[in-house]
């Protein structure tokens, strides 16, 4: 079957051999012909918009960014949120939940193969509400994407149904505010702690091969969120320096592991982590809620807050 195309204001959207596969290309319809029936009260003209087009490349194209999601079912609204954050220079690698049925597995896989950035982890893990593997599925992304070797700064952990409320060109303003600095919600640790286990960084092995923790330094446990911004640097750190077989495997007993492990990581200083900032505050018992700069989310128990028209400014 040939090309089928479809034209919206100066795009086109063809569709190209396979069964999700589009792309949108500009018209060739010159100029002077689209201006001039140009309507000013729906849209910039197309030399306006072809000038915010190529600014919007220029500064994206210097900060592409990658995404580690994290998905079990609902492939039609997976298909709609990629076309909503879709830009050709960031890297989107999914993770599907073992547990997901063969079809779900087969058209993930076939939407990969309609783009170049678009991948799937080889490991499959079974995660669960409370949190179980989770960690695991995103580490097993940000693998993949350390090896695709792409010139990104900063990647971001999503979830099945999380959908974008800025713009790639927003997105990239704020993580360059960053410089480096991670963003990762943080919260007071209100939990008990498991017994039986030791948080000892010598016994965690957490650092194999330093010699940092000869005593019984042992490490701070922080609540955060599975939403997370990290910096290039936090995840190769959080990949390749940091042996975290134990850590996780004592996570496991927690009902929140999700919200622990990277939060844990960036606000415990001892471990030098790229990017990282300390928790002082909440050791001085100080009520402490760090919000995102980067990420959004209203929440609470299992009731997630849905923003609406209400909520768009005027």
């Amino acid at each position: 079957m040939g090309e089928q195309r479809w034209t919206v204001r100066n795009l086109e959207l063809i569709q190209i051999p396979g069964p999700t596969c589009y792309e949108f290309r500009p018209t060739t319809a010159s100029k002077t012909t689209t201006a001039q029936h140009h309507d000013s009260s729906e849209s910039p003209a197309p030399q306006e918009a072809n000038t915010l087009l190529t600014e919007s490349s220029q500064r994206t194209s210097k900060l592409p960014i990658p995404l580690d999601i994290h998905v079990n079912t609902d492939y039609n609204y997976i298909e709609l949120a990629l076309n909503a954050m879709y830009s050709p220079q960031n890297q989107y690698c999914y993770h599907i939940d073992v547990k997901s049925d063969q079809q779900f597995k087969n058209r993930m896989k076939r939407l990969t193969e309609c783009f170049p950035n678009v991948h799937l982890t080889q490991e499959a893990y079974s995660v669960d509400s409370r949190g179980f593997n989770t960690t695991r599925a995103y580490l097993a992304c940000f693998r993949h994407l350390l090896a695709a070797n792409g010139a990104w700064k900063y990647a971001l952990t999503l979830q099945v149904h999380d959908f974008p409320l800025h713009t790639n060109l927003e997105l990239v303003r704020i993580l360059d505010k960053l410089q480096g600095s991670n963003d990762v919600k943080l919260r007071e640790w209100k939990h008990r702690m498991p017994k039986g286990m030791s948080w000892d960084f010598a016994d965690l092995n957490i650092l194999p091969n330093s010699n940092l923790f000869r005593g019984k330094e042992a490490l701070n446990i922080s609540k955060g969120s599975v939403a997370t911004s990290l910096s290039r640097a936090f995840v190769e750190f959080a990949v390749t320096s940091i042996d975290t077989t134990v850590l996780l495997k004592h996570l496991d007993s927690f009902t929140i592991a999700d919200e622990i492990f990277f939060a844990t990581i960036n606000h415990n200083l001892a471990l030098n982590p790229p990017g990282g900032y300390p928790g002082k505050c909440l050791l001085k018992g100080t009520q402490l809620l760090k919000p995102w700069i980067s990420r959004f989310a209203i929440w609470e128990g299992y009731k997630m807050c849905i923003t609406g028209y209400d909520e768009l400014s005027s």
